[in-house]
C-alpha cells in the first residue's frame, strides 16, 4: 500500500517518502517483516521507475535510496538478486563521482554491502 501511493505523490514530496521507507526498512533489524514485504512487493522497482538515483536530484533523495538498498544487502544476502534486477549499475557509475562527498561515501558503502 506504501509503495502505491507514490503514484499519486507531487514530484517534490518523494523524498520524504523514500526517507519513510528508509527508516521503515531500517528498523527490521530484528523483525524483517517489513523489508520482506518491500522486497516482495517489489519495492526496489520504484529505484528505476521514478529514477531516485538520478544525479540531479536531492541529496537526501540520492543517499535515503542508497541507504534503503544498503540495509537490505546487510539484512539479507536473499536480497542481492532483487538488487541486481533493478539495474543501477549506470547511476551508481555517475553518482561515485558526484560533487557531494555524502552520495559518494553512500555509493561506496552500497557498493560494499552488494557486490
Amino acid at each position: 500500500m506504501t509503495l502505491k501511493v507514490l503514484k499519486y505523490l507531487n514530484p517534490e514530496h518523494i523524498p520524504i517518502s523514500i526517507s519513510l521507507l528508509s527508516r521503515l526498512v531500517f528498523n527490521t533489524d530484528s523483525d524483517k517483516k517489513f523489508a520482506n514485504q518491500f522486497v516482495g512487493n517489489e519495492g526496489l522497482k520504484i529505484i528505476p521507475r521514478y529514477k531516485l538515483l538520478r544525479e540531479d536530484n536531492s541529496t537526501i533523495l540520492i543517499t535515503e535510496t542508497l541507504s534503503i538498498i544498503s540495509q537490505l544487502a546487510r539484512i539479507s544476502k536473499e536480497y542481492y538478486e532483487p538488487i541486481h534486477q533493478i539495474n543501477i549499475y549506470k547511476e551508481l557509475r555517475n553518482l561515485i563521482i558526484h560533487k557531494d562527498p555524502a552520495i559518494r561515501s553512500k555509493v561506496c558503502l552500497c557498493l560494499m554491502k552488494c557486490v
